[in-house]
């Protein structure tokens, strides 16, 4: 029977009370907070959030063995956008992180890098915290490029080879954005096309 201790005039379930309090510890650090742990070793853990700070669920994370093409160690988000992805303790070299998330509009998948603040490898023996945030806009933190989709725009008659365009876009239904609480829609279609000079 669960012990129980009269506090104020008020009967506290002593079990349940411990419950809580274990609840409002595992909350301090809040879903869709960055993961401040201490690392393990050779384990990479984190969390993802969207722009808003809310967590993405079902995001793909990988450790990108530097050394060798094509070697990963990979794993997803749960619903509270919580990763660990197991290291490998038998390898050499080091190790670079990365995440992207997919999802599907009118039979299409689409594939977002998201960010990280930090592009350094690192060593699996040390472990890591590596957090990410999907963003839609801006350039990407390495410097290699630019979030969202890319626009190609293929020349036809009357266009020459390299030279510059002006595409202009028109909103065209909602997108990722309502899912990453901005409202604003991030779907487009082109309207017009015209050579710069």
């Amino acid at each position: 029977m669960p012990q129980r201790s009269r506090t104020l005039g008020h009967t506290v379930d002593r079990t349940k009370a411990a419950g809580a309090l274990m609840l409002a510890s595992l909350l301090a650090l809040g879903v869709g907070q960055a993961d401040t742990r201490k690392p393990t070793p050779y384990t990479m853990t984190g969390v993802v959030v969207n722009s808003s700070g809310q967590p993405v669920e079902g995001a793909r994370i990988f450790a990108d063995n530097t050394l060798y093409h094509n070697m990963n160690a990979t794993g997803y988000t749960d619903a509270k956008g919580r990763s660990t992805v197991k290291l490998p303790k038998n390898e050499i070299g080091t190790w670079a992180p990365g995440a992207y998330v997919n999802r599907n509009y009118h039979s299409v998948t689409y594939e977002f890098r998201l960010c990280d603040d930090n592009n350094k490898a690192f060593a699996t023996a040390e472990g890591v915290i590596w957090n990410f945030v999907w963003r839609l806009s801006g350039e990407l933190p390495d410097g290699n490029g630019y979030l969202g989709e890319k626009v190609l725009v293929y020349s036809g008659e009357g266009v020459a080879y390299n030279q510059k365009v002006e595409v202009t876009l028109t909103p065209d239904g909602p997108w990722w954005r309502a899912a990453l609480a901005n409202p604003s829609p991030a779907l487009w279609r082109a309207d017009a096309l015209r050579t710069c000079r």
